[in-house]
């Protein structure tokens, strides 16, 4: 079974921070890069609490086209979007996300 190393919450900020240097410079209607997708992935379980998880995780219902087929592709507009929004959202997420749970 693959196991994703976790992320520390300054070594997602780095790559969040990265990845919105790298992408400022893809067309809208581009196609997102699957490694951006996969690094944007995988920093946000470092300060994205899990209920706010859906509004950023790129899965397959933000592919565009038929995932059976070659060629479904997410638009590097919509990371582009959504890797800001994660920017310009972390530290809000990060204390939103270690808000001790109710009964601890």
């Amino acid at each position: 079974m693959h196991h994703t190393p976790l992320m520390t919450p300054a070594h997602a900020r780095d790559t969040i921070d990265r990845l919105s240097e790298q992408t400022a410079p893809l067309r809208r209607y581009a196609v997102a890069p699957e490694t951006m997708i996969a690094e944007f992935n995988d920093a946000l379980a470092a300060f994205v609490p899990p209920g706010k998880m859906p509004l950023f995780f790129i899965g397959k219902s933000r592919y565009v086209g038929d995932l059976a087929r070659p060629g479904a592709f997410v638009p590097a507009g919509l990371l582009r979007r959504l890797i800001e929004v994660a920017r310009t959202d972390f530290d809000a997420l990060l204390a939103e996300r270690q808000q001790p749970t109710p009964g601890q």
